[in-house]
């Protein structure tokens, strides 16, 4: 019988467990009913079954459809088929054609498997009674579907693997997370390009599989995208898969999960510990403890001092003494006093042991102070969740993480820092993330930790570091999402295994980091502020028109200076403001330097993209760290808060090691309302 000898010849090619028998109810002339059985276990389904194979069945399965002479019950089929095969696209499929009936019967089939998304499909001619041709037509799906006709016996495969698309185009968009996916500007030829450890898994499968690459959405390129909207825009259909990573999840009826990329640890990035500077350990030698003991010896002595001139020198009692008593100071101190002969030797030895012991005390405190100077100890690490939670520091979490985060169930330590944590939309974190700013932890996965590791190298101390207390998500499985049915599961998968055992992810990781730096997306300098303020003044021309409820600078981290502002405007809406940008450096008094421009501000702020400037600079700085983040009219007051200068902001801006002046004149329809003067030092 062709049949099974089909059958049979199918499964030498590959070995099938279970068979599927499917056939419309309101059909009986197929040839099934002649089928025997082997020692496989068969299922013999009609239209109307709905079983998910999937989740009960997850060995190779061998599908036989019995293909009516009649359209609208080979459609009730194809449904049937595609419900109970669903996210098994990777079954091979048998259709026995009936003779007669249908028009065109092999278009219908490749109408039907595009839609479905069956591909592994080989049509078997049934033939009349008495009559044993076997007729053999496999489906090629790409680039255009067509049949190829076989022989029933013989060496050619029956079904084949699909690894070659043909130039289909895949619809895709990247996270633009520096680390796994982003676009940028050639800086030569002006294409956009594609980097990321997992962009370059993406360009691999690509180039393996002769996929054409599409963005779904080219506007959107080069902003971030948040990850859950990826993932949705993928189960929905939208995108074929993202070139990003989502959390692992098992197949259902809305999409289907490649295998882990990657088993990650999810935890909490700290500022590492600094070297305390030289007027820090003269402040920590200073500190109210030490001066308290000192103090304290200098009361103690005092009082013996007293006593021993009453008692053993018999002279008259004088309390002041208490206050102030210059033996004693020098008796602490070491030095030499006038000691006088007295009859009395206890009161020479007594004089003697207090000199001695000040003289002790004074040695090891100058040791004490010259070791602190020669090698200059570090602050306190921060090693745990209690110790983060009463650190001086921010807390930022990226805001789609708040998701996967509050879905932890019991007690966790990380639990002691949750009323702290700060959620941030993604464009914003992940921006401050790559500042790599002391004053502030950022949550993050240990594959997005290693290029920032690999940054780090270079430093002189790193500036990020943490600790295994500190991790709060242990073997996290996260994966690439994909649609329902999704014709690239299979060879995404195989491909995931041959990236592992080959560890080509470590040498894409290291081409990530290295196209980041040659296009400038991350620095390999010293990320910690070399300009802090240390000085500011605010002065008003017109009171009634704006005043200064705040004119502050405040240490918001380790060793970082924050500038705090608030101008209260009394004259709402502010339709029509100039400032005037003045740089002042000092030589025997503050004089002009470099830069002194006007600008309009209401015209500059609604340009989308201004040329590099002086005037640029300001704004990007003012922007990052203010609530004027929006074009004229002004309705409400301004509010600056935590504005420090970072290396990033003089890329443009070539200053020498000095102090200077930053003048800010503030107008408003053409009248000056107000000055605001930062005053800056520079160090190399």
């Amino acid at each position: 019988m062709p049949l099974e000898d089909i059958l049979r010849k199918a499964n030498t090619e590959q070995t099938y467990d279970t068979l599927l028998l499917l056939s419309h109810s309101r059909e009986s002339e197929c040839m099934l009913h002649r089928l025997s059985a082997g020692i496989v276990p068969v299922l013999q389904f009609n239209e109307d079954a709905s079983y998910y194979l999937s989740g009960s069945f997850n060995s190779e399965m061998l599908a036989v459809v019995c293909i009516s002479k009649n359209e609208k019950l080979n459609e009730e089929l194809w449904s049937g088929l595609a419900r109970n095969l669903h996210n098994m696209r990777r079954t091979r499929v048998v259709l026995i054609l009936p003779e007669g009936g249908l028009k065109d019967p092999l278009q219908q089939i490749a109408k039907m498997s595009r839609r479905h998304k069956i591909l592994r499909v080989v049509v078997l001619w049934q033939p009349a009674a008495g009559n044993e041709t076997c007729t053999l037509q496999r489906l090629h799906p790409f680039p255009k579907e067509h049949f190829v006709q076989l022989p029933c016996i013989g060496s050619d495969p029956m079904f084949i693997k699909i690894d070659n698309y043909y130039g289909k185009s895949v619809y895709t968009m990247p996270d633009q997370i520096v680390s796994r996916s982003f676009v940028y500007k050639d800086p030569k030829t002006g294409k956009h390009l594609l980097s990321g450890y997992i962009a370059k898994l993406f360009l691999e499968f690509i180039r393996w599989h002769n996929l054409t690459l599409k963005w779904q959405s080219p506007d959107l390129l080069g902003k971030k995208i948040p990850l859950i909207a990826l993932r949705n825009l993928t189960l929905n259909g939208i995108l074929d898969m993202p070139i990003s990573l989502s959390g692992f999840q098992l197949p259902s009826a809305i999409g289907v999960f490649s295998y882990p990329f990657e088993v990650s640890k999810w935890f909490v990035m700290v500022p590492c510990p600094r070297e305390i500077t030289t007027a820090g350990i003269y402040l920590m030698v200073a500190s109210s403890g030490i001066l308290v003991i000192v103090v304290g010896f200098y009361f103690i002595f005092s009082l013996l001092d007293t006593i021993f001139g009453c008692v053993l020198l018999h002279r008259r009692l004088d309390w002041s003494s208490l206050l102030f008593n210059e033996r004693v100071i020098s008796d602490i101190m070491g030095q030499s006093l006038l000691m006088r002969a007295h009859n009395h030797l206890s009161s020479r030895v007594a004089n003697a042991q207090l000199f001695l012991l000040g003289l002790l005390v004074s040695t090891l405190f100058a040791a004490f102070l010259k070791t602190l100077l020669t090698k200059h100890p570090t602050e306190p690490a921060i090693e745990n969740f209690q110790q983060l939670r009463d650190a001086p520091i921010h807390i930022y979490f990226d805001e789609t993480e708040r998701f996967y985060f509050d879905s932890f169930s019991g007690y966790r330590p990380v639990d002691q820092i949750r009323d702290r944590i700060e959620y941030l939309n993604s464009n914003l974190f992940y921006s401050m993330r790559s500042d790599l700013n002391q004053s502030n932890a950022f949550s993050i996965s240990y594959s997005e930790w290693v290029i920032i590791a690999k940054r780090q190298q270079l430093f002189t101390r790193p500036a990020m570091c943490y600790t295994h207390e500190l991790i709060f998500g242990h073997h996290l499985l996260m994966s690439i999402a994909m649609e329902a049915n999704s014709i690239y599961e299979q060879n995404l998968n195989r491909l995931i295994h041959q990236v592992h055992s080959s560890g080509l992810t470590r040498f894409w990781r290291d081409q990530t980091v290295r196209d980041l730096v040659s296009v400038g997306l991350i620095s390999l300098h010293e990320p910690n502020p070399i300009v802090a303020f240390h000085e500011l003044k605010c002065e008003s021309y017109d009171k009634s028109f704006v005043g200064f409820k705040e004119c502050k600078l405040k240490v918001i981290g380790r060793g970082i200076v924050g500038l705090y502002l608030h101008a209260e405007l009394f004259q709402l809406p502010v339709t029509n403001v100039t400032l005037n940008l003045s740089l002042w450096r000092k030589y025997n008094g503050y004089r002009p330097f470099l830069y002194n421009k006007t600008v309009d501000v209401c015209q500059f702020s609604a340009k989308r993209n201004p040329g590099p400037s002086f005037v640029k600079v300001f704004f990007d700085m003012l922007l990052e760290n203010s609530n004027i983040n929006h074009t004229c009219p002004y309705d409400h007051d301004i509010i600056v808060e935590r504005m420090v200068f970072l290396d990033k902001y003089l890329k443009l801006m070539p200053l020498p090691a000095g102090e200077y002046k930053f003048q800010i004149k503030l107008a408003a329809y053409n009248d000056w309302k107000a000055d605001v003067n930062a005053f800056i030092l520079r160090t190399e």
